[in-house]
């Protein structure tokens, strides 16, 4: 895997999970993970955070983050982001949520890829 999303991140499953965030204009994200049924829950002190890159190449800087909340409970990961904030991103902009436990301080797992696109009505 390369950097950006690869970049000094474990993977702490066999692979991330694949996403799209649909951006409509006007419209802020709310982005929502839980754990699945059956699954162990994120541990007190964990942190999480979205990053948006350009592309996937290696030397993609950092367009923007957000810091994700964990539920106390370690059930789910969640967040929000402005729709100002999504609007200044280019269309297909490439993500991850890289997950920060205190087991492990110093190791970013990478947990979420994908990519945005523009939202469809109708």
């Amino acid at each position: 895997m390369t950097n950006p999303l690869g970049g000094g991140a474990a993977l702490l499953t066999h692979r991330p999970i694949k996403a799209v965030i649909e951006v409509y204009p006007g419209q802020d994200m709310e982005f929502f993970l839980d754990v699945p049924p059956g699954g162990e829950p994120w541990p007190s002190g964990t942190s999480a955070e979205l990053r948006f890159y350009a592309t996937a190449a290696d030397d993609a800087p950092v367009l923007d983050t957000v810091t994700l909340d964990v539920d106390a409970a370690g059930a789910f990961i969640h967040g929000r982001m402005e729709s100002a904030d999504l609007a200044a991103l280019p269309t297909k902009a490439v993500f991850g949520v890289y997950v920060s436990m205190p087991t492990a301080p110093t190791t970013d797992y990478l947990v979420v890829t994908g990519t945005t696109k523009p939202g469809k009505r109708g």
